[in-house]
């Protein structure tokens, strides 16, 4: 028997690809004798540079790069270095919750 677990992250708690290895590894208690194929998946939000890193067999490293700002930071990416391809998750150096200090009311709508 072949068994696919293709799950997405348990926010907050554990990321797509670790969430996967447990219940594989729960599974291989009553499926012995099954191959498994560990597919972390995500919906495009938070994690999706992370699940597509892992399904490519790159890894997860970190850089410096530089937030909205300008000012520099360190940020996690995915390397995969068989095809010289970086995954980058945009929100971990320029998302909003990174520029704290950043005055939007002039975005804010004249009431």
């Amino acid at each position: 028997m072949r068994i696919l677990i293709a799950n997405d992250k348990f926010k907050g708690s554990l990321p797509a690809e670790k969430a996967g290895f447990h219940i594989k590894n729960s599974l291989e208690t009553t499926f012995p004798q099954a191959s498994f194929d560990l597919c972390p998946i995500a919906d495009g939000g938070e994690g999706t540079a992370l699940a597509m890193t892992t399904a490519l067999a790159g890894e997860w490293t970190r850089g410096t790069t530089q937030d909205a700002q300008g000012r520099p930071l360190e940020a996690p990416f995915g390397w995969v270095a068989s095809s010289a391809t970086a995954i980058m998750e945009m929100s971990a150096a320029s998302g909003l919750a990174i520029v704290q200090d950043l005055n939007l009311t002039h975005l804010l709508p004249v009431l």
